[in-house]
This record gives structure tokens, C-alpha cells and sequence, in this order.
């Protein structure tokens, strides 16, 4: 690594200050500090929140791998946990749809009937 080392003087003291120079700066702005570890989101509320009012059995697969993601992130599978992480928020999308559209037919079909006299 090569450092910038750069000296100005404040009321008479030379101050010396060095700092680490980029060489490339786009590659090392995307790379992790040093001890930080990188997890995928669960997305577990938005799950449960699926499963409750949207659509069960879609809800209860994205349930079923949110706990794949966090079990992944806890033994440090990156990959194995992105890969659910990604699954598991496609099946909440495709919960959510399901539930409005499900709930617009409904509406829609119980707008329609006739109120009987």
C-alpha cells in the first residue's frame, strides 16, 4: 500500500499527516473494513407479514427460507444466504400481488351482487 504523506505548519509546528493513497479508488470504495462481516437480509417481518395477510402458502415458503437466510448468515455462507435471501423476497412479491389481486376479485364479486329485497 502506498501512503500520501502531505506536512503544513500551524503557529510554527510542522504537522505530518499520512494517509493511505487509492490507486484504484473504485475497487477499494466497494471493498468491507477490515473486521465488518457482510450478511443478506432476511427479510423474516416481511414474511410474516405475508403469510398473515396476503397469501399462506406463498408466505409460509418465504418464511421457510428466511430461516435458510439466517441459519446461511450464521454459519458464514455467503452465496447459500444471498441465494435465499433473493428467493425469499421473490416469494414475498409474489405473495403481496397474489393477496391484492385476491382482494380485488373478492371485492369486486361481493360489490356485484344484487342485495336481495
Amino acid at each position: 500500500m502506498i501512503f500520501l504523506t502531505t506536512t503544513f505548519s500551524i503557529y510554527g509546528f510542522e504537522i505530518l499527516t499520512s494517509k493511505p493513497y487509492l490507486q484504484n479508488p473504485s475497487k477499494d470504495r466497494t471493498s468491507m473494513e477490515e473486521g465488518q462481516i457482510r450478511v443478506a437480509p432476511s427479510y423474516c417481518a416481511w414474511s410474516v407479514f405475508s403469510t398473515l395477510c396476503c397469501c399462506l402458502p406463498l408466505g409460509l415458503w418465504a418464511l421457510y427460507y428466511s430461516s435458510k437466510v439466517n441459519t446461511a448468515n450464521g454459519a458464514g455462507d455467503i452465496d447459500a444466504a444471498t441465494d435465499a435471501s433473493k428467493t425469499a423476497m421473490g416469494l414475498n412479491v409474489l405473495a403481496l400481488i397474489g393477496g391484492l389481486i385476491c382482494t380485488a376479485i373478492f371485492l369486486t364479486v361481493e360489490f356485484q351482487k344484487k342485495p336481495h329485497p
